[in-house]
């Protein structure tokens, strides 16, 4: 049965949300309307009725009225108290991303973002309609159409899935709710002011601390062997991708989801780590030096095999690093799932690849994470989010049976900051042959220029900071690549990035990417500086022929060399100390395997690669072979 779900507070218009239930339920055939007033018996467990209610509902109809925001509980706002179950169920609907119609009755007007708490930010760019007591039943009709007509697009959902999601839902309910309850225990030991009230205070804040918390998992206590086949069986969309393709049928580019967090979303190395974070960044430090992996077009529709090679190999060699030398995460560069990003995908394709690496998973999102198929009812970038970009760490319903947890990236653009280095992940769209990251001037006004803005300002922050170490950045599309009568793509991309490395002054010390399925490394003369520009699109997809190198381009004013290119599966594996930036290209099969067939050391002085030096000394010290 498709369900649609009325959220409302009691204290604000309680009366209108029951007529509005009242007239879906009359004229919704076949469809059940929870109101918890109604649906809701004596003596339920409130959390869990919410949680199973949410977990399988079609559609969310918040009820605003005039006191909606402004609703208080002993002189505090209610939107932002602990268990304020508005708010919680607002948060579950955004998680899911399920259709969200809000109702503005009395004459309330939709709140804005900065009225909300940071958990339902994105609450506020919803649509809303209006339903009058004047014009009720015309209104009210309207909706209703609205309702039915997004009900006609809801999927179904199988049991032993609705049954997961239920779990996941309860999850990510109680644990806002312990951690707004941990936050409002705290504040209360910051206002006490006398010395009974501290101590008093102090008691529930360290029981509050015996509670575990949240943390991240990995890989599985015992190694799990490769699975030869896949859960889920994956249809033929060879011909959906061609249309999907074609410029004939217009693939448009989808706007950008706004990250958590500001002009400049940053997450860092630490809170990735969770509670052992600070002890493990203390521990790079001390090193000198740190050490993570990349790689990228990672996913396979058809050969499984092919996708279990290079995690395999990633693993072995962070099990056989000595000390320090260990990779500290994984940064994949997009098109994690083919053909189409949906979640049902994931599981083959993301969780069972990695469920023995052994440290925390980053990612950028690829075009095909973003593009659905054609007729689903999922929304471009849903799993994507779901599963990198959580408020906390929970296992998504997407991992089964498998202990990696969902990482929390504030969203598809954020500054990486870990010792050493600043990684500056943009997210570059659907399009197979254009990275888009803004309107370009109004070509595509379908997008915003956020991330141009997110560019700006984590740049001028590392001028302004004059931060000393590297600067990498990472974006699915390829800024060169080496097909001679196609070489220069994503020409916006390029501009885009050039003008706001010359506006702030800050150029990075190398772009990385992983789109092209092949690997190439590109030189780049600009400004009396040389940056690598490397494709890494070697993670699973099948391989791309690619012209030998050395090849000289014509690009941008300038000198542009490809240095190295070859068409094998492997991995980045990239060093950085005070001093220098070490890439190496590692391949996973043939008699260079588990070994680096092609080097470049950048000085993060000069921004000049070092002729000639296939590793740094502090590398060379932390040999991992």
């Amino acid at each position: 049965m498709r369900e649609v779900f009325i959220s409302y507070r009691r204290q604000d218009d309680m009366a209108r949300a029951g007529r509005i239930a009242d007239f879906l339920t009359d004229h919704l055939d076949g469809t059940k309307v929870f109101m918890d007033v109604h649906g809701i018996l004596p003596g339920e467990d409130f959390v869990k009725k919410i949680s199973e209610t949410l977990s399988r509902c079609a559609v969310f109809v918040p009820v605003i009225g005039p006191r909606w925001l402004s609703a208080r509980r002993r002189g505090r706002r209610r939107l932002f108290l602990p268990n304020d179950f508005v708010r919680l169920e607002i948060m579950v609907a955004l998680d899911r991303s399920i259709p969200i119609i809000p109702v503005l009755v009395g004459g309330a007007a939709m709140p804005g973002q900065d009225a909300l708490p940071k958990s339902i930010a994105g609450f506020a760019s919803r649509q809303a309609v209006e339903v009058s007591d004047k014009d009720f039943r015309d209104q009210a009709t309207g909706l209703t159409k609205a309702v039915q007509n997004t009900l006609l697009d809801s999927p179904s959902i199988e049991e032993q899935d609705l049954r997961l999601e239920y779990a996941r839902v309860e999850r990510l309910i109680q644990s806002d709710i312990d951690l707004s309850q941990r936050h409002e225990r705290r504040s209360l030991v910051a206002r006490a002011g006398s010395t009974l009230v501290v101590f008093a205070a102090g008691a529930v804040l360290w029981a509050t601390l015996l509670r575990p918390k949240a943390e991240p998992h990995y890989s599985q206590a015992r190694v799990i062997p490769d699975e030869v086949r896949a859960k889920v069986a994956h249809p033929n969309d060879t011909d959906a991708w061609h249309t999907l393709s074609d410029p004939a049928h217009g693939l448009r580019p989808q706007s950008f989801p706004q990250s958590r967090g500001g002009a400049e979303p940053v997450l860092k190395l630490q809170e990735v780590l969770g509670s052992r974070g600070p002890e493990a960044v203390a521990a790079i430090k001390q090193s000198g030096a740190i050490v993570f992996q990349s790689v990228g077009s990672t996913g396979n529709v058809n050969h499984l095999e092919y996708m279990h090679l290079v995690p395999g190999a990633m693993s072995r060699d962070f099990n056989r690093s000595g000390g320090h030398g260990k990779p500290s995460f994984l940064l994949l560069l997009g098109d994690l799932i083919l053909n189409f990003g949906e979640r049902e995908y994931y599981y083959d394709q993301f969780y069972e690849p990695y469920r023995n690496y052994p440290a925390p998973i980053l990612a950028l999102a690829g075009n095909h994470d973003g593009i659905v198929a054609l007729g689903s009812a999922s929304r471009t970038l849903d799993a994507f989010l779901d599963n990198f970009c959580a408020m906390g760490f929970h296992k998504t319903a997407n991992a089964l049976n498998l202990d990696r947890t969902a990482q929390i990236q504030p969203g598809v653009y954020f500054t990486l900051e870990a010792p050493f280095i600043r990684i500056v992940a943009l997210y570059s769209n659907v399009l197979e042959e254009q990275g888009i990251i803004s309107r370009e001037g109004g070509a595509v006004p379908e997008l915003s220029d956020v991330q141009l803005s997110f560019l700006d300002a984590a740049l001028s922050r590392i001028r302004d900071e004059h931060f000393s170490g590297a600067v990498i950045v990472a974006v699915h599309h390829d800024v060169y690549r080496s097909q001679p009568k196609h070489p220069l793509l994503s020409p916006g991309l390029r501009a885009d990035l050039d003008a706001v490395f010359r506006r702030t002054g800050v150029w990075p010390h190398a772009v990385i990417s992983g789109h092209a399925h092949n690997y190439e490394r590109f030189t780049r003369a600009v400004d009396g500086m040389t940056i690598p520009y490397v494709v890494a699109g070697t993670g699973g997809s099948n391989l791309a022929r690619v012209p030998a190198a050395p090849m000289a381009l014509q690009a941008d004013g300038g000198s542009v060399n490809l240095e190295a290119s070859a068409s094998k599966l492997g991995y980045l594996r990239i060093t950085v100390d005070l001093r220098q930036l070490l890439i190496e290209f590692v391949p996973t099969g043939g008699d260079s395997a588990g070994k680096a067939t092609d080097t470049v050391t950048v000085d993060l002085g000069t921004r000049k690669i070092v002729p000639n030096a296939s590793q740094s000394p502090r590398a060379d010290a932390l040999s991992h072979s």
